[in-house]
C-alpha cells in the first residue's frame, strides 16, 4: 500500500465500516477486462476505435471548482447512458498510486467521485459487466463509451 492509497482509504472508512464501499484488493483482473473487452493501444483503452464514445477536451486548465463540475456533469451523462444512475454497481481504480479498486452504488460515488479524481492516475469507472467504461486520462481528458466487444465477448 502506498501513502495516497491509505490516506484515500482514511476517507473512505466510514462508507466502507457501513459496507457502502467495498475494497478490491487487487485491481489487476479488471485491467484484464478492460483488456477483453475494450480495444487498447499501448497507452489505454483506444477510444478511437470505440463507437459513439464520448470525449471532454482537458478539463485540468479549469479551476478546481469548474473541473469538479464538469466532472459531475459527464458523469451524470454516464450515468444517464449507462443506466448506472439510479442505483446501478459500478467499480473504480487506477492505474499509477492506487493498487485496489472500490465497489459502490454510482449515486454515491458521484459525491466520492473528487476524492478519486484528485489522484494523480489514469481513474477508471466502469459498470460490473463491464460493457460501460468512464476514464478521466493523465492529461485530464475524459471519454466514455460503451464496449463494442460486449455482445461477442463473455467474461
Amino acid at each position: 500500500m502506498n501513502t495516497l492509497e491509505d490516506a484515500l482509504i482514511s476517507k473512505l472508512k466510514q462508507h466502507i465500516t457501513d459496507s457502502r464501499v467495498a475494497v478490491i484488493e487487487d485491481d489487476g483482473p479488471l485491467f484484464e477486462s478492460i483488456m477483453h473487452f475494450y480495444p487498447v493501444n499501448r497507452s489505454g483503452i483506444d477510444w478511437n476505435k470505440v463507437p459513439m464514445h464520448v470525449h471532454i477536451p482537458a478539463v485540468g486548465t479549469a479551476s478546481p471548482e469548474d473541473r469538479v463540475a464538469v466532472l459531475r456533469d459527464a458523469l451524470g451523462q454516464f450515468g444517464s447512458a449507462s443506466r448506472l444512475t439510479s442505483a446501478g454497481m459500478c467499480l473504480v481504480f487506477g492505474d499509477n498510486v492506487t493498487e485496489k479498486a472500490f465497489r459502490m452504488e454510482y449515486p454515491l460515488f458521484i459525491s466520492l467521485s473528487p476524492l478519486f479524481f484528485e489522484m494523480p492516475q489514469v481513474t477508471y469507472v466502469v459498470s460490473e459487466d463491464m460493457a460501460w467504461c468512464f476514464e478521466v486520462a493523465y492529461d485530464d481528458h475524459v471519454f466514455f463509451g460503451r464496449s463494442p466487444f460486449t455482445e461477442t465477448r463473455k467474461p
